[in-house]
């Protein structure tokens, strides 16, 4: 997680990319008719995946996913102690 000049890009055009990005989300869910709480879960789940690497979705890939995916299932969730 070095601080690359694309990090710093991220942080200062982050408002611009991310509303476009979560513009072209909401269009999509709502295109498929998800209820309002899928749509919120769904777009939470985008931006933390974005805070765990510190850079905008659109620079994440599919390693990018099976990493989070693994770090996810990592944690210890209520009840699996």
């Amino acid at each position: 997680r070095g601080n690359t000049l694309d990090d710093q890009r991220f942080k200062l055009n982050r408002t611009a990319v991310v509303t476009h990005l979560r513009k072209m989300m909401l269009e999509e869910l709502e295109r498929r008719n998800y209820s309002p709480g899928t749509t919120r879960r769904y777009l939470r789940f985008v931006e933390r995946f974005a805070q765990h690497f510190g850079k905008s979705p659109d620079k994440l890939g599919p390693d990018h996913l099976r990493s989070h995916q693994a770090y996810l299932g990592t944690k210890t969730l209520p009840g699996n102690r």
